[in-house]
């Protein structure tokens, strides 16, 4: 049977069904391209959560399954078509990962929002001016990407003001690590989660433990365990954990998109450490045994 007269619009109350679009939008991010189809209305709501959480990494470490994917043409031209409020207002979390290193001021400048930002760049030795008006609460990156241009490294910089999580990317192999270069760490007023990936800060990382107030978590990333037995007060400290995190880009994917990831394992880890429910001197947990934390 025709229908006579206009269609009717919707039935729900537009707050009640702005808010089942959103969560739609965000258990399948996804289908948000789709969803934008269905009405313009629903386009103002759920086009903005698309953008959330952008990931620029070779092909080699793919955004994970069901997320949206971004390239650097794309992305560009929403740059340059979109009024600057748009990605303003949407961007939180950021991964720029083999980018070019022209491309990064353009992008960091576009997303002034960013809370969660993981940059692996070469050739990029001037990141500090492009980020210290970002209102960063994680920041994974390399010191020298940072502090470059300074005499020293300068954890006291606002940009750390409201670091909570922090995962510093150097290696020192072959130099050896500066203690006095890396002891400020414990000046960042709200740090409460660090990791780091060499067993070169073992030293630092009891260092820490003692005179970072506000650390309750601190992760070395796929490490060698017998060089951390020669460290007995690190391995006494239930804050400190020792794991493995071999897909960085995925697990960061994971963590922006729905709170899981290598950190909130490690809490979980030294919860139970705390409680007794594991040994107070087990501080290793495998991958694979890390994802089987409940």
């Amino acid at each position: 049977m025709a229908l006579d007269g206009p269609i009717p619009g919707p039935t729900l109350p537009e707050d009640l069904e702005q808010e089942i679009f959103g969560i739609a939008a965000h258990l399948r991010p996804g289908s948000i391209p789709t969803l934008i189809l269905v009405a313009w209305r629903v386009k103002i709501w759920v086009e903005p959560l698309l953008y959330r959480t952008i990931v620029l990494s070779p092909p080699t470490h793919p955004p994970i399954d069901r997320h949206p994917v971004f390239h650097r043409d794309l992305l560009m031209n929403l740059i340059n078509s979109k009024p600057a409020s748009f990605l303003r207002g949407a961007v939180r979390h950021l991964l720029l990962y083999r980018v070019h290193t022209d491309d990064v001021e353009a992008i960091v400048s576009a997303c002034p929002a960013v809370e969660n930002l993981w940059v692996l760049v070469n050739g990029i030795h001037n990141l500090l001016p492009l980020i210290q008006n970002l209102p960063l609460k994680r920041l994974h990156v390399h010191s020298t990407q940072l502090f470059a241009s300074l005499s020293k490294n300068d954890f006291t910089h606002r940009v750390f003001a409201h670091i909570t999580h922090l995962e510093i990317f150097d290696s020192y192999i072959i130099t050896g690590i500066d203690l006095e270069v890396w002891s400020g760490i414990s000046l960042i007023p709200n740090l409460s989660h660090l990791s780091f990936n060499d067993e070169e800060f073992l030293t630092l990382c009891t260092m820490l433990l003692r005179t970072c107030n506000s650390l309750r978590v601190l992760v070395l990333l796929d490490v060698d365990p017998p060089d951390v037995l020669e460290q007995p007060e690190l391995v006494k400290d239930h804050r400190f954990v020792c794991m493995g995190c071999s897909q960085h880009v995925k697990d960061w994917q994971m963590g922006a998109h729905m709170g899981v990831d290598y950190w909130s394992r490690a809490e979980e880890f030294v919860a139970k450490r705390r409680s007794g429910e594991i040994d107070l001197l087990r501080y290793m947990i495998s991958e694979d045994e890390s994802f089987n934390i409940p």
